[in-house]
């Protein structure tokens, strides 16, 4: 157990930008890599660099591991390159099952190949994992010419449940590659997100949502999109030019119960774009779900959906928003 007491640590700085010397999956942080941990109560400023499994307060989390009322603001800086990944404002990476990490705050920037504003990478290999009550004020960016971003969060891919509940993103989010959403750039098949809200602005070439860029599954409830959402697209790539208000490309089953996206959608080269959705092809359930935005797109928009391939499904959605 680690408790600050309320304490501000200052001035920490860790660089690690070649880490060769390092084992694979080293963290780097305040903490590189805890299991069956408590770390609460601690305030962080730092500077933090590294190729990859960096976080400002802890590299790695693994198993049973609780992160609580802990305050951090920071710069993290991962690679550019396609080894810059599992990098994250928080935490880089977590790789446990019943992990909790609630009432926990990140400020800062978060720059490299896969960069996520509060965590990297989720990964929880059994179990729950499960973040509520968090917030970020976050400037994510990609640096390099390929690569992705995610305002909270990178990557969703647990083997066990990964749990979003009542969190909250704002700032930027930007990418000149592919992949980008203000709260999650790819998600699923087993995340859950209840009652979070992203107010970022959210720019990438495609498949780019103002909460969710790519969902492979899940549920998302009472969660809201305000940011705008910009395609920096030079040409049509058919189905990976989906840019949506509040999620760009959906391709397995997941329900939107009580969602709305606020956003404006620009993506006039782009293929696809909808004021909430842009493009489904599983089977998708839309429930009181709405999108306010406008919505500016080369080729099939729509002002909630832009394209269903397969056996998606709206009641009580609508759109208010005008269609360019």
């Amino acid at each position: 157990t680690f408790d600050g007491c309320g304490h501000t640590i200052s001035n920490f700085h860790a660089a690690f930008m070649s880490q060769a010397s390092l084992p694979w999956g080293c963290g780097v942080g305040l903490f590189g890599n805890v299991t069956s941990a408590k770390i609460q109560n601690v305030k962080l400023e730092a500077q933090v660099s590294a190729d990859s499994y960096v976080g400002a307060l802890v590299g790695v989390v693994g198993d049973q591991t609780t992160i609580s009322n802990c305050q951090v603001t920071a710069s993290v800086t991962g690679r550019s390159d396609s080894w810059g990944t599992e990098i994250g404002g928080l935490v880089g990476q977590i790789t446990g099952g019943g992990v909790e990490i609630c009432d926990c705050s990140f400020s800062g920037t978060v720059v490299g190949c896969e960069p996520g504003g509060f965590i990297g990478y989720l990964e929880s290999k059994s179990g729950i994992a499960t973040v509520r009550d968090c917030t970020a004020e976050v400037t994510v960016t990609v640096t390099g010419e390929i690569g992705s971003a995610g305002g909270f969060v990178h990557t969703l891919q647990p083997t066990g449940v990964a749990v979003f509940e009542r969190c909250a993103v704002s700032g930027t989010v930007s990418t000149p590659g592919e992949r980008a959403g203000g709260f999650c750039s790819v998600g699923g098949p087993r995340v859950v997100f209840t009652d979070c809200v992203s107010s970022a602005r959210v720019t990438a070439k495609c498949k780019a949502g103002g909460f969710i860029g790519s969902l492979g599954g899940g549920a998302v409830t009472n969660c809201t999109a305000f940011g705008d959402v910009t395609a920096t697209a030079s040409a049509g790539r058919y189905e990976q030019d989906a840019v949506g208000g509040f999620v760009g490309y959906v391709d397995g089953a997941a329900d939107f119960y009580g969602c709305s996206a606020w956003g404006d959608v620009v993506a006039r080269r782009a293929s696809y774009g909808g004021g909430f959705v842009a493009r489904a092809i599983a089977a998708v359930t839309f429930n009181r779900c709405r999108a306010a935005g406008q919505v500016e797109c080369g080729n099939y928009g729509g002002g909630f959906a832009g394209f269903y391939k397969t056996a998606a499904t709206n009641t009580c959605c609508y759109a208010l928003g005008d269609v360019r």
